[in-house]
């Protein structure tokens, strides 16, 4: 399960980092920048993926069939939580507990 979880993954960071690339390219090739909203939404994306996980933890709890769903899509996160450096552990912890 690990591993098809750890390649989904993998997988997902090589597209957002192609799509970071081709936005990039694009906007040299143009000889313009992107507008600012959608840089806006490239630096919110992380922001908003971390903070998604309150709200994903009480659903969790009050449909415990979603867990799977939630393990793969938080596993990140979660991995961060468990094993990262104390910088990280420490607020997700605590922003995970603040849901339960």
């Amino acid at each position: 399960m690990m591993e098809i979880v750890a390649a989904i993954v993998g997988i997902l960071g090589i597209a957002f980092g192609a799509f970071v690339v081709r936005v990039i390219v694009r906007a040299v090739n143009l000889g313009k920048l992107p507008a600012r909203r959608m840089w806006l939404g490239v630096a919110l994306l992380p922001v908003l993926y971390v903070l998604s996980v309150g709200p994903a933890i009480m659903v969790v709890h009050k449909v415990p069939a979603l867990v799977p769903v939630a393990q793969v899509i938080y596993y990140p996160l979660e991995s961060l939580a468990m094993r990262g450096p104390e910088p990280f552990k420490a607020p997700l912890n605590w922003y995970a507990n603040l849901w339960r």
